[in-house]
């Protein structure tokens, strides 16, 4: 019976403060107290060297990209303005199958893909590119946890439970 209740208590919780929590793991918020207006050289910019995918990875990245897509995470470019390519890599996410560096291995060798993958890129490029660099001051940590010194705070990720 007492679980019952927390599980209403937690659901209005949820249902009341919808706006406060993310819906997934692309579900990353946007804040308009804070705008960057990026200039970039494009003579700095270059097309990088393509390095493949292994096709048993492409339709992984095809679906983070569209998923990404979706959430308004990234947009498609323009193929007329497009000065800089970079590549992307999908670094496995461990899952309970790969503890170590082995099982890792072992796996990979049995043909057998992690579940996720992280999809990173490296954009050196674009910030070498970048002509007007301002340093805009950030507001540290020990300085948030004063203001907050008065407040409950937990933190809660339903959607890896």
């Amino acid at each position: 019976h007492e679980d019952k209740k927390i599980v209403s208590s937690v659901l209005d919780l949820l249902s009341n403060y919808k706006e406060c929590f993310s819906r997934n793991s692309l579900d990353i918020g946007c804040t308009s107290i804070l705008k960057a207006h990026i200039e970039i050289d494009e003579s700095k910019l270059k097309i990088q060297k393509q390095r493949p995918l292994p096709n048993n990875k492409l339709v992984q990245l095809e679906e983070i990209v569209l998923d990404m897509e979706k959430a308004g995470i990234i947009t498609r470019a323009d193929g007329h303005s497009i000065s800089m390519l970079t590549n992307v890599i999908l670094v496995p996410k461990t899952n309970k199958h790969m503890s170590t560096k082995a099982d890792k291995l072992i796996l990979k060798h049995q043909g057998i893909l992690p579940e996720k993958f992280r999809f990173c890129s490296d954009l050196r490029p674009v910030n070498d590119a970048i002509t007007n660099k301002t340093s805009i001051a950030m507001i540290s940590p020990e300085q948030i946890i004063a203001r907050m010194s008065n407040c409950i705070i937990s933190s809660l990720d339903i959607t890896q439970a």
